[in-house]
Parts: structure tokens; sequence; C-alpha cells
């Protein structure tokens, strides 16, 4: 399962209102991996590519996420629907990119742009909708070809086409590190876990603040109820009795855990060295 919001992990309710708050939430979730991957990329096609290749491999891992952001959010208030409508303008304005690569530049409007943004939300709320449980991933080359063939022309298109889709078995071993993870990956634990897999050692303010936790005794809980279920380890055994600090560094299941989080159908990387086994195989 991917890192949720705290309020998405369920379908709405019949008369329950999509709050600001957790569409806000979702769209940080969404956001994690989608942003960095598009700007990764040097070309617009390949920036394309990557940000609908990660939307995908998000939905699949979470599809109750899927359905609040592109569901949902429809018929949610006028505070969503304005929030939803600035995203869509922002996916339009990396879509009318392309208009600098183009080969017709001149033919092209923002409306092309805005078109191409609709046409893909169009396909993935009918398939969330009559197809709940087919993965989406395999979508990745016909959506990227539908959005640049107007705008780098059939041949490039076509590659788009024949590009491979996502590792969907790599997929699936990440999502069993998800599942057995023991704790549920909200967006707050996978940044406690990144956090500390930047900074090993960090004590339990230093972590609060670099994962953004503004309340110190809600991070101290989350970091006991990571540690109880064996993903970090306290390596200042007894700072309670003399008032140091503690300094937490990833096990190896938490290390695989936040690796997980981080790469979806990357190669998994050689065990992190700093990180403290648990004894647990």
């Amino acid at each position: 399962m991917a890192a949720s919001p705290d309020l998405s992990g369920r379908r709405l309710a019949a008369g329950e209102h999509l709050t600001i708050t957790a569409f806000e939430q979702a769209l940080h979730s969404a956001a994690e991996p989608i942003i960095p991957a598009y700007h990764a990329q040097r070309r617009w096609a390949a920036a394309i590519r990557a940000g609908i290749e990660q939307l995908l491999i998000l939905l699949d891992e979470d599809r109750s996420l899927g359905r609040l952001l592109i569901v949902d959010s429809l018929c949610a208030g006028a505070a969503v629907l304005a929030r939803r409508a600035q995203v869509l303008e922002r996916l339009s304005d990396a879509v009318d990119r392309g208009r600098e690569y183009a080969r017709a530049p001149s033919c092209l409007t923002r409306t092309n742009a805005q078109g191409a943004v609709g046409a893909v939300l169009f396909i993935l709320h009918a398939r969330l909708m009559t197809e709940p449980n087919a993965p989406l991933a395999p979508l990745t080359g016909q959506l990227t070809a539908m959005v640049i063939l107007p705008y780098q022309g059939p041949v490039a298109a076509t590659r788009q086409l024949r590009r491979p889709t996502p590792d969907l078995a790599r997929r699936a071993e990440h999502a069993d590190v998800l599942a057995n993870a023991g704790v549920r990956i909200t967006s707050r634990t996978v940044r406690v876990l990144r956090a500390l897999a930047a900074s090993p050692g960090a004590s339990n303010r230093k972590l609060a603040e670099q994962a953004g936790i503004a309340d110190y005794g809600q991070a101290s809980k989350l970091l006991a109820r990571l540690s109880r279920h064996g993903l970090i380890a306290n390596t200042r055994r007894g700072a309670h009795q003399t008032g140091q600090p503690n300094a937490w560094k990833l096990t190896i299941k938490g290390a695989q855990l936040e690796w997980a989080t981080r790469n979806r159908g990357q190669p998994d990387p050689q065990p992190n060295r700093t990180a403290v086994p648990t004894g647990r195989p």
C-alpha cells in the first residue's frame, strides 16, 4: 500500500463530504513520488511519461487515494473543487511546455494542454469506476502517447507505445514490503523514515523537525511505535536513565521499507550499512 494520508484510507460513505484537509493531504501524498520523477527528466516527453508512470503506480498501490483525488473530488464542496481546478491548471502548465518542442507550435494553444489533462483524467475516472481492480500501470505508454501526439507527432507517440511498462513483478515485491510492514504507512511515517535514512543517529527532536511534525509528543509516540515493529532501533541504550537524547537508526527491515516507499519499481539497493539488525529474518 502506498503512503496514504490518514483520512484517505477508505472510500467516502454516502452523503459524506470530502474535506479540503483530506484533499490537501491526498495531494501531498501524490506529489511526493510524481514531482521528483517529473523534474528528474531533461526532455519534455520523458518528464510527461515519468509523471504519468508514477501516478499510475501510485493509483495501483493505493486505489482509495485515486478514488479520493479523481472520483470523490468531483462531488465535493466549493473549496475542494476550486483547489482541484488549481491543480488541473498546474498540470496543464506542464503539458503546455510541449509547445516549446513542438513540430508545429503555431497550431497549438493552451486549450490543447487542458484537453490532454482532461482526457487522461476522464480515462482514469472511467477505469476506477468500471474496472476498480484492474491495474493501471499498463496504460503508461498509451496515455503518454495521447498527450505528446499533438506536439511531437505520430513517430514520437509510437515510440511511447513500444516502450515497456513498469516492472509489475518488481512493484509487487515492493508492495509486499509495504503490506507486511506491520504499521500503517501514512505520509508522516514515510517522512520520518526518510529523515532517519538521511540522518542516522538523529534524536527525537531532530527527526520531528526534519519530518515537519510540530508536536514532539506525537513524534515520540510514532518513533516508539516504529521501534515496537522492528523498523527503527535506539542505539543509545539507557538514554532515559542518563538524560541523553535517543539516537535512532533504521533496522534492516526499516531500511527495506524506506526504500520501497521511495523507489517503487526500481532494483533493491545493497543493505544499509548503518542499519541495525533486529534479530528477525
